[in-house]
């Protein structure tokens, strides 16, 4: 009886698209057969339908596999597409609404920013009118007293003049008797006590 190479036998089912499992199970019963006797004729045909038919299934279940694969292929693209197109259709979406709240925004400040500036505008000239108002009246107000002053002065000055005459003219008098009472005087102690000249 000859012997049989069962990892030889393996790897020869497995070179030729057998599974693992699969050339190990064809490899064991072959083994098995051997093991029993001599195959027969019958048995080697048997044996070779049998690896017909299992062939069979192996393309039947490879064809089905490869519809799978291709079922879920086809599925997971059409997926792809659908998130694809939904995210850009959000982004799309959100892209749109930032720019009006961008929008939004900026005429919002642009309209508190005319508002200030305005509201600025009025209080300068406000400002400005009040302080050129003050400016009049004080020039005015300066003026006035300035005129007041001068008139005052005037008045002060007319007035130390009449007194300063008025005082002078007093003091001539004033001066006036008091020589004539003096030069009186003199003339009594003369005659009361005469003066004898030296001779």
């Amino acid at each position: 009886m000859t012997s049989f190479d069962t990892l030889r036998a393996a790897k020869s089912l497995q070179d030729a698209g057998f599974e693992t499992q699969q050339a190990e199970a064809v490899v064991g019963m072959v083994t098995y057969a051997l093991s029993e006797g001599l195959a027969t004729k019958d048995d080697v045909r048997e044996l070779h339908n049998g690896l017909g038919a299992l062939e069979n299934k192996v393309a039947v279940l490879d064809s089905k596999v490869e519809a799978l694969d291709s079922k879920f292929e086809a599925q997971f693209a059409a997926l792809d597409n659908k998130f694809e197109a939904q995210f850009a259709a959000l982004d799309s979406k959100f892209e749109a609404q930032f720019a009006a709240l961008d929008n939004k925004f900026e005429a919002r400040f642009a309209a508190l920013d005319n508002k200030f500036e305005a509201q600025f505008a009025a209080l300068d000239g406000k400002f400005e009118s009040g302080f050129a108002a003050l400016d009049g009246k004080s020039e005015s107000g300066f003026a006035a007293l300035d005129s007041k002053s001068e008139s005052g002065f005037a008045t002060l000055d007319v007035k130390i003049d009449a007194g300063l005459k008025n005082v002078t003219q007093k003091l001539t008098i004033y001066l006036g008797g008091i020589v004539v009472g003096a030069i009186t005087l003199l003339e009594v102690l003369n005659r009361i006590f005469p003066v004898v000249p030296v001779p």
